[in-house]
């Protein structure tokens, strides 16, 4: 290698080493930060061999995982690795060596812009000695991957709502839809409404919508037979022949915005990328607020006396016509 090459691959060694041992520092810092409340603080985690103990709280999340994460059994598999190393002054003969079963207990936590600290402790379980490590695991500054510009202005999007016999809320969704409709005119709606007891009112509500819109872009789709979600979307989403359309599988209790659908369109792309987003489900508000109901918009507020986020379902979603028709029905997480 030629000397000055040498030279520079010397120099970013050596600015790359400062940068990490910067890195660690900051993660372990003892100074005192001013911090705005507690929710800023970053909490240790706990895990085992087979267990990862979460501080996250929530209807939906569970006090233990039963598996560890990737980053973790990396972390354990490469602490293996340094316990077992040749040492310098080891006898090989009598040199412990260490397995996954010899792990007592760890604990870590990430910093979003720092990096993630593994602390892991091994007992020997002969001598009741134990032996402890900390790994560290940087993180690199930002790198810029990819730019684009991204052209929402022609991306038509296709709602598919099933329905069946709420009337009244299908009235609030359409009154939704149409103030939607007043800043993105790109929107198709296919309603698929089951049994024949509210048909025409239905038909009457979408027929005064299009007529005050001035819109065509509406389908009814009927089926006279027991309701099923799963096939609603089926038959809505096959029912459009035009072109490999942008679908919105939606619910009729369900509230978006005219931002959401941007969100639709920027996060789904055509064989690559499908869009699940996580809704947020608010309580009954006879409940919350009694005698006192605010007005739908006032209620609008995300915290957890309101609600909570609805993150184990999987049936709101923003995907291609292509995608949709290439996996099939069956293979769609949908609640039926």
């Amino acid at each position: 290698m030629h000397p000055k090459e040498l030279e520079e691959k010397n120099k970013s060694n050596s600015e790359l080493k400062m940068f990490l041992h910067q890195q660690m520092h900051r993660m372990k810092s003892n100074v005192s930060l001013n911090l705005p409340n507690e929710y800023a603080v970053v909490p240790f985690e706990c895990f085992t061999l087979h267990s990862v103990y979460q501080l996250e709280t929530g209807l939906t999340k569970h006090p233990v995982r039963k598996n560890l994460r990737q980053d973790i059994a990396g972390a354990l598999e490469a602490a293996l690795h340094i316990l077992n190393g040749p040492k310098d002054k080891d006898d090989p003969q009598n040199r412990k060596m260490y397995s996954p079963r010899d792990f007592f207990e760890g604990i870590f936590y990430s910093g979003q812009d720092k990096g993630s600290l593994y602390d892991l402790t091994f007992r020997d379980n002969i001598s009741q000695d134990f032996s402890r490590l900390e790994l560290f695991r940087p993180f690199a500054p930002l790198q810029n991957v990819k730019e684009e510009a991204i052209d929402t202005s022609r991306m038509l999007i296709n709602i598919i709502v099933p329905l069946d016999t709420r009337v009244d809320t299908f009235q609030q969704f359409m009154n939704n839809f149409r103030e939607i409709c007043v800043k993105d005119e790109k929107i198709h709606l296919t309603v698929v409404n089951f049994g024949k007891e509210k048909i025409s009112e239905v038909r009457r509500i979408i027929e005064i919508a299009a007529r005050r819109m001035r819109s065509r872009n509406f389908t009814l789709i009927h089926l006279n037979e027991k309701f099923s979600r799963g096939r609603a979307l089926n038959i809505g989403a096959r029912a459009w022949k035009k072109s490999n359309v942008l679908l919105f599988f939606c619910d009729v209790y369900v509230r978006f915005t005219s931002d959401f659908l941007n969100s639709c369109r920027i996060n789904s792309q055509p064989g690559k990328r499908v869009y699940y987003p996580i809704p947020f489900s608010l309580y009954n508000p006879d409940v919350i607020y009694g005698d006192h109901i605010p007005t739908f918009d006032k209620q609008q507020v995300i915290n957890k006396s309101t609600g909570f986020w609805r993150d184990f379902g999987f049936g709101i979603t923003c995907q291609y016509l292509s995608d949709f028709t290439n996996i099939g029905i069956n293979q769609v997480q949908v609640p039926l």
